[in-house]
């Protein structure tokens, strides 16, 4: 146990940064990465997967050892390649699955909300502000290509 404490030590000496930024860009990442493992153990409560993109833009700036194990994550790493070959998240191709849950999640969540305004008045610019939001939200979806 301690063998293996003392080579994970060794290992990640040799990926820290050097320089003052490199420091805070990798002090960003494994806070994001935490929340990311909260985020895995709490699927309800939070995402795990933006956290983890925003940790590689931070590894990406800090150790190229810990970016390419991010990069690497069954998770997050198809999300993370498909970046770089598109270089933007706005060419990123979602899958078709993925839009169908987006988009039922969408409709379901609004559906909710109105429902909700019967038993405790919301205003209705607040139900029209949303329903654009959430229209908005789904033309993006929609116009994106699949695999």
């Amino acid at each position: 146990m301690l063998n293996r404490l003392f080579i994970w030590l060794i290992f990640m000496k040799s990926t820290l940064p050097t320089t003052v930024t490199g420091w805070l860009w990798y002090v960003f990442g494994i806070s994001n990465v935490i929340l990311g493992v909260i985020g895995a153990a709490l699927p309800g409560a939070m995402p795990t997967v933006p956290f983890l993109l925003v940790a590689a833009i931070a590894f990406s700036k800090s150790s190229p050892v810990l970016y390419e194990i991010i990069k690497k994550n069954k998770l997050a790493g198809p999300t993370i390649r498909r970046y770089e070959e598109n270089k933007s998240f706005w060419n990123v191709l979602i899958p078709k699955k993925a839009k169908k849950a987006a988009l039922i999640s969408l409709a379901c969540s609004y559906v909710f909300v109105v429902g909700y305004s019967f038993f405790f008045p919301l205003s209705y610019w607040l139900l029209v502000l949303l329903a654009c939001f959430f229209l908005t939200i789904s033309l993006f979806i929609v116009t994106r290509s699949s695999e």
